[in-house]
């Protein structure tokens, strides 16, 4: 847990706005399953972008760190909480991207949404980062480690994935071996400087398709053209002045945890439900100085997702399969004053879902510093932040945690007296 206090940022009129220092004091708190993409969010909120741009960097960066649950191939449900401003009403909203297809790429649009209506930086500083990990070699972190020495072995047997995390003895890469994807950073770099309308109506949406049917998938330009995200209601609890919101349908997730966390409100007996889907999921969440907050749980509907590659575009596939109970992000916010209270995901599987349940309720109904709600259930792979006095008046209240026994990280950027874990 990190406590931060100090005034509410300014920006500092000699650094210019996109530039790393840029606000000082308080910028913003954030949380991840992967602790390089939390270094990443970092420096986005330090030159002055959104919850939304430190997002959307986290996403493209995960997708190079932890590609085991993080792709372009992947899915993945958001929530969206802008706080009420001078210019419009307080908004709090989902963002969903599952694929109809294992080759179809769905997440730099979804991404690309996520940034037209609540970025602020331009849209290459946000690809930046993952587009030069991916082209000088990302370390592998523990929290990916921990992945290949499950599904290392399988990886090995494709040819082009084994270009990637292999050693040049043949063996699997390990924790702080550097792991390259020279092409992945090629499509990045098209995305960069074209924006995704080449993905889905240009050449590349052509060149995927081409590259899909080599490796015997079927997948057509007007397939890419039809890809659709948008953004939708939430599926909201009300309890006092406080509304849980997780994403509807289809992310079968939070449909699961809402009506969970309905009946622990109500204090109605719940009833457990089962799942035997595998803990493949990753999460990340991130609110700004302005209590803006985006809370994001990917999948790849298995550990590396179909372990299959298009390799001249860096691309990992996705199973196919949609994710049951790792798309279920959970965002509190006081609707009342439309300040973000908490966020938080688990990518423990259906253990997860429970032991997500059961922090909150520690958490937030019986008041306990966070810390202390996620080592209740450790070993759920949760991760959280929380702000219980509000954000944007209090960010002295706000704290995080991640579970002692996963591999996730999180920080507070900006001014603060302590911080103890």
């Amino acid at each position: 847990m990190l406590g931060l206090t100090g005034a509410l940022s300014a920006c500092d009129p000699g650094i210019a706005p996109g530039t790393i220092g840029h606000v000082q004091g308080f910028a913003g708190i954030i949380a991840s399953d992967e602790p390089q993409s939390v270094l990443v969010a970092r420096d986005i909120l330090s030159s002055g972008g959104t919850a939304a741009d430190a997002a959307i960097a986290m996403y493209f960066a995960m997708s190079v760190t932890l590609p085991s649950r993080v792709g372009m191939a992947g899915q993945g449900a958001c929530l969206v909480h802008n706080p009420k401003d001078k210019k419009k009403e307080s908004t709090t909203e989902s963002l969903i991207f599952i694929p109809q297809s294992p080759a179809a790429v769905a997440a730099p649009r979804a991404m690309f949404a996520l940034h037209a209506k609540y970025g602020r930086l331009r849209w290459e500083a946000l690809i930046g980062p993952a587009e030069g990990m991916a082209r000088l070699g990302a370390p592998v972190s523990r929290a990916l480690a921990s992945d290949l020495a499950l599904e290392g072995e399988r990886l090995l047997a494709d040819p082009n994935l084994r270009k990637i995390f292999a050693r040049p003895d043949g063996r699997l890469v390990g924790e702080g071996d550097a792991v390259k994807n020279i092409n992945l950073s090629s499509f990045m770099a098209r995305l960069r400087a074209r924006g995704p309308a080449d993905l889905y109506t240009g050449n590349l949406a052509r060149e995927l398709s081409e590259a899909a049917s080599e490796v015997g998938l079927a997948l057509t330009p007007e397939e890419m053209r039809n890809v659709k995200v948008t953004f939708g209601p939430t599926l909201g609890v009300k309890f006092g002045n406080l509304t849980a919101h997780f994403p509807p349908e289809p992310a079968s997730g939070g449909a699961e945890e809402a009506r969970l966390w309905r009946q622990v409100v109500q204090k109605q007996p719940s009833e457990t439900p089962f799942s035997q889907e595998s803990a493949s999921g990753a999460g990340f969440m991130v609110a700004d100085r302005d209590g803006q907050a985006v809370v994001c749980a990917t999948s790849m509907g298995g550990l590396f997702g179909n372990r299959k590659s298009i390799p001249s575009l860096g691309l990992i596939l996705a199973s196919g399969q949609v994710a049951k109970t790792s798309l279920g992000p959970m965002l509190v916010v006081a609707h009342n004053v439309t300040e973000f209270r908490y966020a938080m995901t688990s990518a423990g599987g259906q253990p997860g879902v429970m032991g997500l349940i059961k922090a909150a309720s520690t958490a937030i109904l019986e008041e306990r510093p966070l810390v202390d709600a996620v080592k209740s259930v450790a070993g759920r792979r949760l991760v959280a932040i929380g702000c219980p006095q509000g954000l944007p008046p209090n960010p002295d209240s706000c704290q995080l945690a991640v579970d002692p026994e996963g591999f996730g990280y999180g920080l507070g950027v900006g001014s603060k007296e302590k911080e103890w874990f």
